[in-house]
């Protein structure tokens, strides 16, 4: 596995932070396929690690992010992937 580069604080892409996570949630894209488009991508959450959606919040950060910037067929994919969740959580 390579390494991941290191970013500082200057660097960071918010939106790209936001939209790699939206990718992962909503079954888009794996946390693999981003890294290999970008190393140092950046998520909202650990994708390598065991998530619990409705513990986190994540669905719901990004449903506010997207709509403060009227991306709100995004929040809809995110709203459907978070209900799949949590039916998928009760299994």
């Amino acid at each position: 596995m390579k390494k991941l580069k290191q970013f500082s604080t200057e660097d960071f892409d918010e939106y790209s932070c936001m939209y790699n996570s939206y990718l992962i949630l909503t079954g888009k894209a794996t946390y693999q396929e981003i890294l290999e488009k970008d190393d140092g991508a950046a998520f909202i959450f650990n994708p390598t690690q065991h998530y619990v959606p409705l513990e986190d919040d994540a669905y719901d950060i990004l449903m506010e992010y997207f709509g403060e910037i009227e991306e709100y067929e995004m929040c809809a994919e995110l709203s459907k992937a978070k209900s799949l969740a949590s039916v998928m959580s009760i299994i």
